[in-house]
């Protein structure tokens, strides 16, 4: 790992703390105190993902409401995607065009 690689790492971790603290204090406010189970997925988040779920918490409903995000869901339809045209290329006998199967 270079120096920049590095200092985007270290930037990243900074900023996702920051973020995860924003994220479970604004839950708290609207929730109660978040289960230790969404503690542990809200630690386990990109930073991508907390700058998406953070607005979600002032017009969720439940909890669940806050977890949906656009990128998760293109992700989600991506791979599906993939998986969709490997099996379907693996019914038809065919391997990866890089000669794996």
């Amino acid at each position: 790992m270079n120096e920049n690689d590095e200092n985007l790492a270290a930037l990243e971790s900074f900023l996702g703390a920051g973020l995860r603290d924003v994220f479970l204090e604004a839950f708290k406010r609207r929730f109660g105190d978040p289960p230790d189970a969404i503690r542990a997925y809200v630690d386990a988040a990109h930073v991508m993902e907390l700058k998406e779920w953070i607005p979600n918490i002032v017009s969720a409903e439940t909890p669940d409401d806050i977890f949906y995000s656009d990128l998760g869901h293109a992700l989600t339809q991506f791979a599906a995607a993939v998986d969709k045209r490997d099996r379907c290329r693996a019914d038809a006998g065919a391997g990866r065009p890089d000669g794996t199967p």
